[in-house]
């Protein structure tokens, strides 16, 4: 069993050498859970996408933009769940959306859970490359 103080750091260092769009995708999740009043997360992939197009052209640096694609994002969000620091639910749902029918799931489709707190994020950021765009979306209050 890992202990909670090295299990912390694996997480620490997992997060700091984030390539730019997992970094992008880990603020970005953090910026969903700290403004959407959810208490665990529970978002589904478009709500993804959009904040990290919003966060990505809000910040206006070319490290990050364009933001990624469907099929990017599934992948960085793979990575960051082998990573152990999102989860990934894909519910079977017996209606047939729009999303559904797009996605070509047959009903399901990719639900998000960040298993970190903002804080964590900024703080494992705070010494890379990625340290700005931490600190201008996480920090501050909450409006």
């Amino acid at each position: 069993i890992i202990s909670r103080e090295k299990s912390g750091s694996v997480m620490v260092n997992a997060i700091s050498s984030s390539t730019p769009f997992e970094a992008l995708v880990l603020v970005s999740l953090g910026t969903l859970l700290k403004y959407s009043g959810h208490q665990i997360g529970y978002f589904d992939i478009i709500e993804v996408m959009t904040k990290t197009e919003a966060v990505a052209n809000a910040y206006g640096n070319f490290e990050y933009l364009p933001p990624p694609a469907f099929h990017e994002m599934l992948e960085v969000l793979t990575r960051l769940a082998e990573a152990r620091l999102i989860r990934l639910h894909t519910e079977k749902s017996t209606s047939n959306t729009f999303r559904c029918s797009i996605g070509g799931s047959g009903g399901a489709w990719p639900v998000v859970t960040l298993d970190v707190d903002e804080c964590d994020i900024i703080s494992a950021l705070s010494k890379s490359p990625h340290s700005q765009l931490a600190e201008k979306q996480l920090s501050g209050p909450l409006f």
